[in-house]
């Protein structure tokens, strides 16, 4: 998870990728940051073991979103009445 300095670390938000491809044994995922170009390469045998995790933690994460997205919509149309 980024770079460890000081018992700190860098994050970095990725809001939209550019571009998906695999090659030798590796997944790239492309995007941008502060305008320039980055690359996150995962190993695709960890990324597979780890595939259901992600898929639970984004279904949740999807979810939750929905969720709120659908009470403020409920909100909005009962004050419309």
């Amino acid at each position: 998870m980024g770079t460890k300095k000081n018992d700190e670390h860098s994050v970095t938000y990725i809001g939209e990728t550019f571009s998906l491809h695999q090659s030798d044994g590796e997944l790239y995922v492309d995007f941008e940051k502060e305008g320039k170009p980055h690359t996150l390469i995962f190993d695709i045998t960890n990324l597979f073991r780890d595939l259901p995790h992600w898929i639970s933690l984004i279904k949740k994460g999807n979810d939750d979103q929905q969720n709120w997205t659908n009470e403020q919509i409920k909100k909005e149309a009962n004050g419309m009445v």
